[in-house]
């Protein structure tokens, strides 16, 4: 969600929902413990080399996709307020796990680039790609490039006020 608060630009990334996450917990703790568990519980020791070679594929991959899913469980979202009265940004993740807040100068930012991106799963959707120091966003939440390219123009305008 992008929207103007008073002169403050604010864009939050929506949050997965309890539901969701809970889910993605489930699977990948699921993932992580029920399908290496068979081949470490039926691994011979005595036979080192050409048991457990073959199973190292069928341990890794499951922990490296199950720790995917536990890593989107506890995952941030990210919200981004742009204050030209202060002439400062403020970055703020927000997560069951991480909450951090960083702050910027608004002169730190390269100008918003807009663009469609055409293979995504609902056909092209419109993109706005702001970087930030060390970081770019991408904001998914337009109907049209249009609409993108107008809060691109409105950001140009708190950050070209900033120099």
């Amino acid at each position: 969600m992008i929207a103007m608060q008073g002169t403050t630009l604010v864009y939050r990334e929506d949050p997965l929902p309890l539901w969701l996450r809970g889910f993605a917990a489930v699977l990948g703790i699921g993932l992580m413990i029920g399908i290496p568990g068979p081949f470490l519980i039926h691994a011979d020791l005595a036979r080192l080399v050409p048991d457990l070679l073959l199973a190292v594929p069928f341990i890794l991959a499951p922990l490296a996709l199950g720790g995917l899913f536990v890593f989107l469980s506890v995952s941030s979202a990210a919200e981004l307020r742009l204050d030209p009265a202060s002439g400062m940004a403020t970055h703020r993740l927000r997560g069951p796990l991480v909450n951090r807040t960083r702050h910027f100068p608004l002169s730190d930012f390269s100008a918003p680039q807009t663009f469609m991106r055409e293979n995504s799963e609902y056909g092209p959707s419109p993109i706005l790609r702001l970087r930030l120091p060390g970081r770019r966003i991408d904001m998914v939440c337009f109907d049209s490039l249009t609409e993108a390219e107008q809060w691109a123009a409105r950001i140009r305008s708190i950050l070209g006020g900033q120099g």
